[in-house]
């Protein structure tokens, strides 16, 4: 009997979802030399994300009506916020656990997460609310932080704008010269 040697020049270890081969070379040292394939499936949480029904993509940095990442426009005319609802769906076979989803601009606040755990194959749902009383186009980027291995964070931007409606102006009587 002897001692049998397992190497391999393939990593050990994986931190995004998928399929690998590590192909293992083992040596009995008397010259005996054979290879093995092993495969490994690197499972996890995956976390999608939807706004009105599409999806919106990881980095996503181009706001759409589509997806509600354009939310849209204030008027001065007594509307004072736009409210969107997006959803998370986990399409990874482990629980998703979100710890946080944060906006870099404060005029996007972000309410009413649904669940902060997510099981496979179910959602969960979040509000974002634009607010502004400056007129102007205005962008954030919105960050989902998770358990999700090939999505830390998910990142997307949303936009809206403010607009003040032009006076109405009505003239009585009078003219002008020049």
């Amino acid at each position: 009997a002897g001692t049998i040697t397992g190497t391999t020049t393939d990593p050990l270890t994986y931190n995004t979802q998928g399929t690998y081969t590590i192909i293992w070379t083992f040596n009995d040292g008397n010259g005996n030399i054979t290879t093995a394939n092993q495969n490994v499936m690197v499972d996890g949480p995956d976390a999608d994300l939807f706004g009105n029904g599409s999806e919106i993509m990881n980095g996503d940095n181009t706001p759409s009506i589509l997806d509600d990442t354009n939310m849209g426009i204030l008027m001065n005319s007594g509307t004072v916020s736009i409210t969107k609802t997006y959803t998370i769906m986990n399409n990874g076979n482990q629980v998703l656990t979100i710890s946080g989803i944060t906006s870099d601009d404060a005029e996007f606040v972000i309410s009413n997460l649904s669940s902060s755990t997510v099981a496979p194959t179910m959602t969960a749902t979040f509000d974002i609310t634009f607010t502004t009383l400056i007129a102007g186009l205005k962008d954030a980027v919105i960050s989902i932080n998770s358990n999700s291995c090939n999505e830390q964070p998910f990142t997307f931007m949303v936009d809206a704008s403010f607009q003040c409606p032009y006076p109405n102006f009505t003239f009585i009587g009078g003219s002008t010269t020049s």
